[in-house]
């Protein structure tokens, strides 16, 4: 009888997975047509125009331009104004050339109060003012949703592309510049000026006085670039920007790599930052609330990561290897995260903390810095611990008041030169029996600060998770294994059980989310919780295991839940 409950589950379930792969998408799709016309310009053909412009000015809704190469260079300043949904196509970009020829006061092409423009497969250039201009109009009129792909936009009098909010209009918004050569323009590759959710992705961007600046806008995505090679500028520059991202991108030899002024709560991850001038990352003037996450941020001309007035950041996961200066410096910045970081072979030191005070340094590995692995500075109540500190010279320094633990069984951080015996245990280390850690506090140069409780061997390895029940791949009746499945099932209430093992520091706590709603927290090896709650949907069980020192893990299994 349960096999025959199981069979009829899984056939339910095949019909709910014919029915979403049929049904209707409701992800908003661009409105561009492929109804329309194709109208040519240059080649041979009888009634081909021999101007890109008279092409365009005839165009309707849904039209497309094809220009050939063979009447090229098109001297020209392309202009849409109150066109919508055009596309238009060069035949190669880099044979396809339209050539401002530096006449005042133009752009190569303006793109104005016009939306769902389509530009591919042509050189901009020799443009008085931008490559490529796309701004609102002052009636109000919008230019969002238009699209360059696949251009070389180069030699132009100022930037290479410009996006704005002209006057009083609305925000321009999704835009995408993608897989465009932007060089050798005389300010900025890409400037972005009152605009919001907009994406420049897999762009070249070098030579140029700045590679991209934001002023005022948000929520922009700048992701797989390459920006390079900026002659006296930044790579990425933020001014009054909050809510965007930078992910995955090459950012070399600028002046410096991504600053930010007055700019917060964005997001820097998996990034290379690398050989710049002066700082990799710099945050200057309340710029807060920012994260900077699993970037490589080496080889730069000052610190790696700098901060000046900028509080409550997160730095986690990066890589800072190698900059002249610091690895990571604070100067009157406070509620800092730094955490879970590789910090080696800086040539100053690993972290300096000045003028700055509540920063957590947590479960670093701060290596073979040339000065000290930490140095604090006119900087009070900061909290330090789990880091490695191995072979800087020195590990610390800290003439002010902070802490260097956390407490009896957690610990404080690992000290290549510390040489204390470990016999004993307990809060006052008098109790008979290693607990890996010291029985003697670490001195810190520089004051009185103390280690109470230094670590004798570093860890940096994470709990092992073990999902006992329910397992991947199987139907579960009435909280028993009755079928092997492609994916899971649950069929009725479930006990959910779960171990973890931590062989160094023990575990500290296990929590299990639901959809990453948290429903219980168990601080012993093994986890039991029964779902009884009757629902009928995809579910995730995620689970989360800090051990004593810090690490963590996490394994999550998806679910389908019935009855």
């Amino acid at each position: 009888m349960k096999r025959l409950l199981a069979i009829g589950i899984i056939l339910l379930f095949i019909g709910m997975s014919i029915s979403s792969s049929t049904g209707l998408n409701l992800v908003k799709k661009s409105s561009i047509s492929l109804n329309g016309k194709t109208l040519y310009v240059g080649g041979s053909g009888p009634n081909n125009y021999t101007k890109i412009q008279d092409a365009i000015d005839d165009a309707s809704d849904g039209d497309t331009v094809f220009v050939y190469n063979d009447s090229s260079p098109y001297f020209e300043n392309i202009v849409f104004t109150l066109k919508d949904n055009i596309t238009l196509i060069g035949e190669d970009k880099k044979t396809t050339i339209i050539d401002g020829n530096f006449v005042y006061p133009k752009n190569g092409i303006l793109v104005r109060c016009s939306n769902y423009i389509n530009i591919s497969g042509f050189t901009i250039t020799k443009a008085w003012k931008h490559g490529i201009l796309i701004e609102n109009g002052w009636e109000g009129n919008t230019s969002n949703w238009n699209r360059v792909t696949n251009c070389i936009i180069q030699n132009n009098g100022w930037t290479g592309v410009y996006l704005e909010r002209n006057g009083v209009s609305k925000l321009t918004r999704y835009n995408q510049i993608e897989d465009c050569d932007i060089n050798n323009n005389d300010d900025s590759g890409i400037w972005i000026v009152q605009a919001e959710s907009n994406l420049f992705k897999g762009n070249n961007i070098s030579s140029n006085q700045d590679g991209i600046q934001l002023y005022s806008s948000s929520n922009n995505i700048i992701a797989n670039n390459s920006i390079f090679s900026n002659r006296g500028g930044i790579g990425i520059l933020l001014w009054y920007s909050n809510d965007n991202t930078i992910t995955c991108n090459n950012i070399s030899n600028n002046e410096e790599g991504i600053g930010f002024w007055e700019s917060s709560c964005n997001a820097i991850k998996d990034n290379n930052i690398i050989l710049n001038e002066y700082d990799g990352i710099s945050l200057i003037f309340f710029s807060n609330d920012v994260i900077i996450t699993n970037n490589n941020i080496l080889n730069n001309g000052y610190a790696g990561i700098y901060f000046h007035d900028s509080s409550n950041p997160t730095i986690n996961g990066n890589n800072i290897q190698n900059n002249s200066a610091y690895g990571i410096e604070l100067r009157y910045s406070n509620d800092t995260i730094i955490t879970d970081n590789n910090i080696i072979l800086n040539n100053w030191g690993g972290i300096r903390i000045r003028f700055s005070s509540r920063n957590n340094i947590t479960g670093n590995n701060i290596t073979s810095n040339n000065g000290e692995g930490i140095l604090l500075d006119s900087s009070n109540h900061n909290l330090i611990f789990h880091n490695n500190l191995i072979n800087n010279n020195p590990n610390a320094y800290d003439e002010c008041s902070n802490i260097w633990d956390n407490g009896y069984p957690s610990g404080g951080n690992f000290w290549n030169d510390y040489n204390g015996p470990d016999i004993f245990k307990g809060p006052n280390q008098d109790i008979p029996g290693s607990d890996g850690i010291g029985d003697i506090p670490y001195n810190i140069s520089g004051g009185m600060n103390q280690d109470r409780y230094p670590l004798v061997s570093f860890e940096m390895e994470p709990p092992q998770i073990y999902l006992i029940k329910p397992v991947k791949g199987h139907i579960y009746l009435k909280n028993k294994k009755v079928l092997s499945f492609f994916t899971t099932i649950i069929i009725g209430k479930i006990d959910i059980i779960i171990n973890a093992i931590d062989n160094q520091s023990g575990i500290n706590k296990i929590e299990l989310y639901i959809n990453n709603e948290l429903k219980t927290i168990s601080n012993k090896n093994t986890l039991y919780w029964t779902w009884k709650n009757k629902v009928f949907f995809r579910y995730e069980i995620k689970t989360v295991v800090y051990d004593n020192r810090g690490n963590n893990a996490t394994k999550t299994l998806k679910v389908w839940k019935f009855l």
